[in-house]
């Protein structure tokens, strides 16, 4: 669209140097981001216990604080009520206590990044990678 006087309106016109500048920037440090690792560690029995035993922490001490066995609570991830006790809120995601472990074990093996990537992988049935072999 063109207006009588000739020029583009304020819409449609192109950015000034300084912003364009900003905005040339701003894409190639999206282009350039660095690719997440895809190595992962092997963990022990024992690394693998201890992620256990601390995130049992979490159910120990919501039980303490008051929060009822019967209560429940939406988990994101396995989409089903579950427990409230031991939930763990990872951002606008809420986790189960056994899904907020097989999560840090994941994180621990280096497989997983986001609570994100987690509950779409656990969506898609994308999770076996998750299990936790004992």
């Amino acid at each position: 669209m063109v207006s009588l006087g000739g020029s583009l309106p304020a819409s449609q016109a192109p950015l000034s140097t300084p912003l364009a500048a900003g905005a040339n920037a701003f894409a190639s440090a999206i282009s350039t981001y660095p690719e997440r690792a895809t190595s992962t560690r092997s963990l022990s029995r024992g690394q693998v216990e201890a992620i256990r035993s601390a995130m049992r922490l979490f159910v120990d001490d919501d039980l303490a604080r008051g929060v009822r066995q019967t209560d429940r609570m939406y988990c994101d991830a396995c989409q089903r009520p579950r427990p409230a006790a031991g939930v763990i809120r990872y951002g606008r995601y809420s986790l189960c206590n056994c899904c907020a472990t097989e999560y840090e074990v994941a994180r621990a093996h280096g497989g997983l990044f986001t609570p994100g990537q987690f509950v779409r992988d656990k969506h898609f049935g994308e999770d076996e990678r998750y299990a936790i072999l004992d």
